[in-house]
């Protein structure tokens, strides 16, 4: 790891990758920055125009192999994606969807036991005819639960 001295204030800290751990276009800017010194250095060294043509060359060409790398890693990664998007993506909004279902029939079913439990007492009562139980636990009984 290359360690660059900062200065600040009265405290001497080292820049490494932790220094913009939460600041990741920062490490891009140091990046660039240290790049362009580089190729500046580089076309002091040319002596001739015909160098630094020969280097501008190269870094055209370094620049070129580096849009195929991306491209070809893109192309690697579109498969990935639609596989995601096509497979992955339809299982979980299934998998979504039928949790939902449960959840609508566990309330359905709390209805039912509900009303089970209306109808058992309406057998229950001592009632002759029952009309009276049954009259007041239909009125308990909401349907709008349904």
């Amino acid at each position: 790891m290359v360690l660059q001295k900062i200065v600040s204030g009265r405290q001497l800290e080292f820049a490494c990758d932790d220094f913009v751990r939460d600041q990741p276009e920062l490490l891009e800017k140091i990046g660039e920055r240290y790049a362009q010194m580089l190729i500046l250095d580089r076309l002091n060294i040319c002596k001739n125009t015909d160098e630094e043509f020969l280097f501008i060359k190269s870094e055209e060409n370094e620049k070129a192999l580096a849009i195929k790398d991306l491209e070809e890693l893109r192309e690697d990664a579109i498969p990935a994606i639609d596989h995601f998007r096509n497979q992955v993506l339809p299982k979980l909004k299934n998998h979504i969807n039928q949790e939902n279902d449960i959840q609508k029939l566990r309330a359905i079913i709390e209805v039912l036991n509900e009303f089970n439990s209306t109808i058992s007492d309406l057998m229950k009562s001592n009632d002759r005819d029952g009309s009276n139980l049954l009259n007041s636990s239909l009125q308990n009984f909401h349907l709008s639960s349904l």
